[in-house]
């Protein structure tokens, strides 16, 4: 941002440190910062918001309560990055029959190139025919695999992505998106509704076909709640149940 930038409106309605979170995740979404890269700190934020310090740090604080900032000791504030263990604490919810929760094993099934998805466009938000790319996974523990999940993403935001690329990452998926796209996951919504076991879903969840899942549609949100990604999971529920403790329309850490 240049420094000329003139100093933020003050408002009776909202307080001045709102309007410096959401000028900071305005930046975030057009990328000004990387995912490994410190932003400015915060007496030079300050003096480019035309904020005082006190203002700046009360924004800031916000983002890392909201887990889209991370403040490390030493080296700075960073976007909060993606990891296996992120992922497994906060964007996998399923629990075996004795309540535990035991890490999943991802297993890259298809990555397709597809020409239009009308659910995934209008998630998306994205015109109808625009190029999208599915990427099919399973996701497996103790070699069963317990869920089958397509997500769905807009080619244009992934110039270049690929299924070697693809295979070749061993973090999760949004870590993918992060480091790869600089494209990055700040929370997600879910709708939950049953749904009935297609043939090949069947075989790959060791069902018959026609017998109950648990469909899961879910968008993957970015900064000022910009959709990402569109994922439909179907669950073999027999061994596994969904349990999401996290606080409504939070960040997920």
């Amino acid at each position: 941002m240049p420094r000329s930038q003139k100093a933020l409106p003050p408002t009776d309605q909202v307080p001045l440190y709102l309007h410096v979170r959401h000028e900071i995740l305005r930046h975030l979404a057009h990328g000004r910062w990387s995912v490994y890269e410190a932003l400015p700190n915060e007496l030079d934020l300050a003096a480019e918001f035309q904020v005082s310090i006190g203002t700046l740090r009360k924004a800031v604080d916000k983002l890392v309560g909201e887990h889209i900032l991370s403040r490390h000791q030493g080296l700075g504030t960073f976007i909060k990055a993606h990891s296996k263990e992120r992922f497994f604490r906060h964007f996998f919810h399923l629990i075996d029959s004795d309540g535990q929760k035991s890490p999943p094993h991802r297993q890259l099934i298809d990555f397709a190139d597809i020409a239009d998805e009308p659910r995934a466009n209008e998630a998306l938000r994205l015109p109808e025919n625009r190029p999208l790319i599915r990427i099919r996974n399973a996701l497996l523990i103790d070699q069963q695999i317990i869920e089958i999940y397509d997500a769905y993403i807009d080619r244009q935001r992934v110039t270049g992505m690929s299924r070697p690329l693809l295979e070749k990452n061993e973090g999760s998926l949004y870590q993918f998106y992060q480091e790869q796209f600089n494209m990055h996951v700040v929370r997600t919504t879910e709708r939950l509704m049953a749904d009935l076991a297609s043939a090949e879903d069947a075989g790959l969840l060791r069902l018959k076909a026609g017998q109950p899942v648990l469909r899961i549609e879910r968008t993957a949100l970015s900064f000022d709640d910009e959709p990402v990604e569109f994922r439909i999971s179907r669950v073999n529920t027999q061994n596994y149940a969904y349990l999401n403790n996290a606080r409504a329309n939070s960040s997920l850490g």
